[in-house]
């Protein structure tokens, strides 16, 4: 099961605020069932890939939640997936 530990999303947070963002703007979730996830995604503004390991099927979900993608493609297969 993939999750952020608390160390990770205060890190998150911390470099959003230096950034301007307001941190109540991220929100951090639990797995969530399919029928729950797309309308979870579906709340984003944005989605940000990452740009060693281009989002898959969560590139996909994001797409048919109507969430666009930032991503950047790279020079191997993993990280020119969503590009």
């Amino acid at each position: 099961q993939l999750e952020f530990d608390g160390d990770s999303v205060n890190n998150l947070v911390h470099q959003a605020r230096l950034l301007g963002v307001d941190s109540h703007r991220i929100i951090v979730t639990e797995l969530l069932p399919k029928s729950a996830e797309f309308l979870a995604k579906g709340l984003c503004d944005l989605y940000l890939d990452t740009p060693l390991f281009n989002a898959h099927t969560t590139a996909k979900d994001a797409l048919w939640s109507g969430v666009p993608i930032v991503t950047l493609p790279g020079e191997g297969m993993a990280s020119r997936v969503a590009a």
